[in-house]
């Protein structure tokens, strides 16, 4: 490895300028009309924010309101700007790809590190939703933020980064739900420590995890007060509805699920499957448990009762994890 690539701050920082600088020799993403339909939604749902109207109360929304909130801000700073929406989206990748990066680099070191990113930016859905006004991938960084701040300090400093992790998933839950799929691995990641905590035992996993209730326990109570309560009929009645349709058995199903990972993320998967599942094997009490729990939650979700496309992109980053054989 390049000398220069070995510093992790230097690493990081070649990370985020070689990202946008791929992103952006890939097209001229800020001038195209419509990437996904959603966009057009998101940014109405913003604009309308940011002229005074109430979410929930006067918009009709069936998605959380975090990135709504954050998009409407942008779009008071710059109105009716679809550059400066995607810009913001690129920002949250960006802290996906950073989040990955130094979560690989604690348990594994800087060469798998740099191979997961690699992986990650291999999926061309993920280099897609990096530049659209969707919901997904800040959802999606936000959890993988929360589990970069729950590995990382030491045991003096560990409830405060519990709390902050705690926080940070919670904003990764009321910005899309379906990051809840990630709440098994990120727990379990609180037993399953860096070298850099002295202990690793049940008493102090349940601390952490106390705090780490906490700390979501208020950021979802402060968004209820802001919000002026929970909108069930909006949040989960027309999930609820749609999923009782009989055109969703046909979007299921893990052959489904496989046809959508092959097609947007298939150097991820049969790396997976290729040296992931073997090391894991061979090492299974190892930090290798926390991506097999999110990409085993995900799989069982995704194939039930319908494979979300974003699901790759989760599949995606958790899989990369697992090639342990990358650090040889």
């Amino acid at each position: 490895m390049l000398p220069i690539l070995s510093n992790k701050f230097t690493a990081v920082t070649v990370l985020l300028v070689g990202f946008i600088a791929f992103l952006c020799v890939l097209g001229p993403w800020w001038s195209v009309y419509e990437i996904f339909a959603d966009e057009g939604i998101n940014l109405q749902k913003a604009v309308l924010l940011a002229q005074g109207e109430r979410l929930y109360a006067d918009i009709w929304s069936d998605q959380p309101p975090i990135l709504h909130w954050v998009l409407a801000v942008v779009q008071s700073i710059f109105p009716f700007s679809i550059t400066a929406a995607r810009i913001t989206i690129l920002f949250f990748s960006c802290i996906l790809a950073v989040s990955l990066f130094q979560v690989v680099y604690r348990y594994e070191g800087l060469l798998a590190a740099w191979a997961s990113v690699l992986f990650l930016v291999s999926a061309k859905l993920f280099l897609t939703l990096s530049v659209s006004i969707a919901i997904g991938l800040p959802a999606v960084a936000l959890a993988m933020l929360s589990l970069n701040v729950a590995t990382c300090g030491n045991e003096k400093t560990r409830p405060w980064f519990a709390f902050a992790a705690g926080s940070i998933f919670a904003a990764a839950t009321l910005t899309k739900m379906f990051v809840l799929i990630a709440l098994p691995a990120l727990l379990a990641a609180f037993w399953i420590v860096p070298s850099s905590y002295k202990s690793t035992g049940w008493i102090n996993g349940a601390k952490a995890l106390l705090w780490f209730l906490l700390g979501a326990l208020l950021v979802v109570g402060s968004v209820f007060l802001i919000v002026e309560g929970f909108y069930s009929d909006q949040l989960f009645s027309p999930h609820l509805t749609a999923r009782a349709q009989g055109a969703f058995a046909k979007m299921s199903g893990p052959t489904r699920l496989y046809e959508i990972l092959k097609a947007n993320a298939a150097l991820p998967l049969f790396t997976a499957f290729l040296l992931g599942i073997p090391a894991f094997t061979k090492n299974y009490r190892s930090a290798l448990l926390v991506p097999v729990i999110w990409v085993l939650v995900g799989f069982w979700c995704a194939c039930y009762p319908r494979a979300n496309v974003v699901a790759s992109i989760i599949s995606a980053v958790t899989a990369t994890l697992l090639d342990r054989r990358c650090r040889t």
